[in-house]
């Protein structure tokens, strides 16, 4: 029996000849909604429009994110921002699009711009009204405190926090990268007893999500 947090995580590959294959991954707690979107993306990848539109000239918020984070997978950071600042104006205002482009701003280095970003989230955000996703918030926060500034109290504070929030939900895919920065902080300032138990506690609670790429890493 799968557990009730647990998405389903649909692979699409197409194989292309001599050409490098395409593949794509998709999340979902329902099945057909996992596929839709994985067939979305892969035509997406191709250069397609694709027809799961919610109505004519929109796309949904979760089509939005899943593109986005499709060209953030590939390291096509200027992809995923036109994805995002393509979006209207009312998806645009969205916390979880306004997190996902402070995530391009850390990939693509622009770290004042992410902490901007995030702080502003921070600030609309409380841990009562959504403890899930001021946590995402909060994990991203840790990563732009240590990248940036090498700020490993910073950093530690930030996922410490995010991890409290999060083993009060079941969202064990946020609490695995949660644990993931902590343990990379804790590595960072040389408690290496500390970094190996948070990453332990991470790769517990990401093989039950199933996350591959978040285990790799």
């Amino acid at each position: 029996q799968r557990p009730a947090q647990a998405q389903v995580r649909p692979d699409a590959v197409l194989q292309r000849g001599d050409d490098d294959d395409l593949e794509v991954e998709a999340h979902d707690d329902d099945a057909v909604a996992a596929t839709r979107t994985a067939v979305t993306l892969l035509l997406d990848r191709l250069g397609k429009h694709s027809a799961t539109q919610d109505g004519p000239g929109t796309l949904s918020l979760a089509t939005i994110q899943q593109r986005a984070e499709a060209a953030l997978l590939t390291d096509d950071l200027s992809g995923a921002r036109r994805i995002i600042e393509a979006a209207p104006a009312a998806l645009r205002a969205f916390p979880e699009l306004r997190l996902q482009l402070a995530r391009v701003d850390l990939r693509g280095g622009q770290m004042a711009a992410a902490r901007q970003h995030l702080e502003g989230l921070l600030r609309e955000i409380s841990a009562e009204a959504n403890p899930v996703l001021r946590a995402r918030v909060l994990t991203t926060l840790s990563s732009v405190a240590r990248y940036s500034d090498e700020n490993n109290a910073e950093a530690l504070r930030a996922c410490s926090e995010a991890v409290a929030l999060l083993t009060r939900s079941n969202d064990l895919g946020a609490l695995g990268r949660a644990y993931t920065g902590c343990g990379v902080a804790n590595a960072s300032a040389g408690r290496y007893d500390a970094a190996m138990a948070d990453f332990a506690r991470a790769r517990i609670a990401l093989e039950v999500t199933g996350d591959a790429l978040s285990i790799a890493r």
